[in-house]
């Protein structure tokens, strides 16, 4: 798990909450500074003080004579005390409903002053203060916006066969046999409904043979309450298994809807197509309740009488058993290495990710290439263009490279080549 995500996230937030503390502390000083309670209150006791001193001399309740408070603490002339002389108390006893009239009248007062000279300073800190909760309410805002981002499905629609001026595909002459249905559940339905040319050439050469593009109808029928995600993979064409050449969908499909889609195959010889093979097709819903895929490869061919050149063709062996050929072809210009796997068994082969090779023996350094990494359905072809086995050592004359196959639905079947030895210029001891 990444923290780094968590960490910036985490931190956005402390800062945006200490924004809105430092605001609202601010905020509640300034108020505390206009309605002051307590500054107020002690102003009222002084008032309310003020007000019992403006009388300040009573009768002695023992001898009738008059006594000033201010200067005697007891009777001058009795020597008795007043403490407890009821017209000391009803006039000095400041009780709180006293203190409250008090305040009221001394807040209506003080108000006319002070808070008339404090209103701009109010308005700015509660403006302040409100203005904090923005980088708040941003980030949450965020947070929602990503969390959306994060579980939007793209659903695909229904396309149109030329997509631009450049596009000029007409019908293909040839037609699909059989249906075309690649998968059924009952529920959702992918089907293969025909083939289009690009009228007019526009491709290339490869061994003398033009080869042009080549787009393939694909209907998706999603009878489900909710969309699916379907995979598609498709690059075993007319008995030739190769990387990249064919295409790949990936993509959500409406629910209760039918989706017409195109997916386009390039350099196919003589835009024409015998033969291909879907080795992958899975159908998923979001919560994966509804997670069905394809047991085995399903082969879907056309009414076209075409048999392509053989990719081997002039190629040289170099490795064979009951399961496999495996040929090779240097290409001397490019420095380059051709190589050729024949699945020769009646199971789907895969190539174990990898091309291992050592410089200078079996016990030396070793490097690994990733090559063609798809099933390969029986009787079919795989090829794969190598990159240099030389250019880690260019000084070097000879390698030792092997490959590694597995059977999928019969993991008995897999095996190792073991090292097979090859020089420079291509040939093999």
């Amino acid at each position: 798990m990444h923290f780094g995500p968590v960490i910036f996230l985490f931190g956005m937030l402390a800062i945006c909450i200490a924004v809105i503390i430092i605001f609202g502390v601010k905020f509640l000083k300034v108020i505390n500074d206009v309605y002051g309670r307590d500054e107020i209150r002690k102003a009222a006791e002084e008032e309310a003080k003020n007000i019992r001193l403006r009388d300040p001399v009573i009768t002695c309740d023992y001898c009738g004579c008059k006594v000033d408070t201010r200067e005697y603490k007891v009777c001058p002339h009795c020597g008795g005390a007043y403490n407890l002389d009821s017209e000391w108390l009803k006039r000095h006893k400041l009780d709180e409903k006293t203190i409250q009239k008090t305040t009221n009248n001394v807040f209506k007062n003080l108000k006319k002053s002070r808070f008339g000279k404090k209103v701009p300073e109010l308005k700015r800190a509660r403006k302040n203060f409100w203005l904090s909760f923005v980088p708040l309410l941003l980030f949450v805002l965020f947070i929602v916006f990503s969390l959306m981002m994060a579980n939007r499905r793209t659903i695909r629609k229904t396309e149109k066969l030329n997509v631009d001026s450049l596009d000029k595909y007409v019908e293909a002459d040839y037609k699909i046999v059989g249906d075309g249905v690649i998968f059924d559940d009952g529920e959702v339905t992918v089907t293969l409904k025909g083939f289009y040319v690009q009228d007019g050439f526009r491709g290339s050469i490869d061994d003398n043979n033009y080869a042009g593009e080549v787009k393939a109808e694909i209907t998706v029928k999603n009878n489900l309450k909710e969309p699916v995600q379907v995979t598609i993979a498709c690059n075993c064409i007319n008995g030739v298994a190769k990387e990249y050449s064919g295409f790949f969908v990936y993509d959500w499909f409406a629910q209760k809807k039918e989706t017409t889609v195109y997916e386009e195959f390039y350099n196919i010889p003589f835009q024409t197509i015998s033969e291909l093979v879907f080795t992958r097709c899975e159908v998923s819903t979001r919560d994966y309740k509804n997670n069905k895929s394809l047991a085995r490869p399903v082969t879907i061919t056309t009414t076209a009488d075409f048999v392509p050149a053989s990719p081997i063709e002039g190629k040289t062996l170099m490795f064979s058993n009951d399961l496999v050929d495996i040929y090779y072809s240097y290409i001397e210009i490019y420095e380059r290495y051709g190589i050729y796997v024949v699945n020769k068994s009646d199971e789907i082969l895969k190539i174990y990710d990898r091309l291992t090779y050592d410089l200078d023996g079996p016990d030396q350094t070793v490097y690994t290439i990733y090559i063609f990494n798809e099933p390969i359905p029986p009787g079919y072809i795989a090829t794969e263009s190598t990159t240099d086995l030389f250019m880690n050592e260019p000084d070097k004359d000879t390698v030792y490279f092997s490959l590694m196959f597995e059977y999928p639905n019969n993991p008995g079947l897999g095996f190792s080549t073991g090292y097979i030895e090859i020089k420079r210029d291509g040939t093999i001891n």
